[in-house]
């Protein structure tokens, strides 16, 4: 026999539903939640991962060809083949196809780590325009929003500000930012820097891996609902 649903409730994307009847006809209250915010918002991070997979997938074969033809290149030399190369009407070397090859082997490379800054960006504006649709508002400053998200139930990773902080140098690089970040998190840069550095270039310093792109997204998996979170402001 099929059992009969005991009650229903929806509010702000939380679907609550209590179905069960006891002998004495009263409803057993066995709750089932299911959170389309949830749905939603995991499933956007899951395609952020899957896109930025892809596209660094393609790079990687790009980086991995150039260096081929670089390889196979410079074999050719070794076993006797005249080089290839560009003078001017005087005679003066102008490049050599080693050198282009190089560069291609530079191109594929930079455009793999501007790649994973601009993930970088996106993985936080992503958690960041959901943050403020689970509250209902249009802007808020990082620490409130946080505050608020926590209120209704929503849980925060504790590393979500290493990527507030990150993205904030990315798109500013503003020494502030910089100090705070690599007061917690030196691995992001690509040299130690000396307290007494004038001035350096934050941004131009900070290269990301692959593996922390994916923790970025592990971060904001976990600073927002699954299919089975219950906001605290619908508990009743």
């Amino acid at each position: 026999m099929a059992q009969k649903v005991a009650g229903f409730s929806h509010s702000g994307g939380c679907f609550r539903i209590c179905y069960g009847q006891a002998s004495n006809g009263k409803a057993c209250m066995v709750k089932f939640t299911f959170n389309l915010d949830g749905v939603v918002y995991q499933d956007g991070v899951s395609n952020i991962l899957v896109s930025f997979n892809a596209a660094h997938d393609a790079l990687d074969q790009q980086y991995k060809k150039a260096e081929a033809e670089a390889a196979d290149y410079e074999r050719s030399i070794d076993d006797g083949a005249e080089p290839i190369e560009e003078r001017d009407e005087d005679g003066h070397l102008i490049y050599t196809h080693s050198d282009l090859l190089e560069m291609h082997i530079r191109d594929a490379n930079d455009a793999a780590r501007v790649l994973r800054k601009a993930f970088a960006i996106t993985i936080y504006h992503y958690w960041e325009r959901n943050a403020l649709r689970w509250i209902g508002k249009d802007k808020l400053e990082h620490s409130k929003l946080v505050k608020r998200v926590q209120a209704i139930g929503y849980p925060i990773a504790p590393r979500l500000e290493e990527l507030h902080l990150l993205v904030n140098l990315l798109k500013h690089n503003n020494p502030v930012w910089g100090q705070r970040l690599y007061a917690v998190r030196p691995d992001l840069f690509w040299v130690l820097l000396k307290p007494d550095n004038p001035k350096p270039n934050w941004e131009a310093r900070v290269v990301l891996s692959r593996e922390h792109i994916e923790q970025f997204v592990d971060t904001i998996a976990f600073s927002g609902p699954t299919t089975e979170t219950l906001r605290t402001d619908q508990t009743d």
